[in-house]
């Protein structure tokens, strides 16, 4: 069972997303802090102000801290790989 109830292929407003993770980060028992919480800030610095969650794979692949998981309205990566 995953620690989030996101769904494939719903947009959500990154400030809900944002607390989402942060979220996960309070209660504990995560690895990489530090990277997650950059990536936080890295969302934040984001001018959309929702995104679509696409997961790639299972696992790692399915984790919202995956920028690969995120895609705008139009269908771009939220973070594209020159970023």
């Amino acid at each position: 069972m995953s620690w989030h109830d996101l769904n494939d292929g719903v947009e959500y407003e990154l400030e809900d997303v944002i607390s989402i993770l942060e979220r996960r980060i309070s209660t504990g028992g995560i690895d990489n802090v530090d990277e997650k919480k950059e990536y936080i800030d890295k969302i934040k610095t984001k001018r959309e102000e929702s995104a679509i969650f696409q997961p790639k794979s299972s696992g790692w692949g399915r984790s919202p801290f995956n920028s690969n998981a995120w895609m705008t309205k139009e269908g771009d990566p939220l973070f594209p790989e020159d970023e």
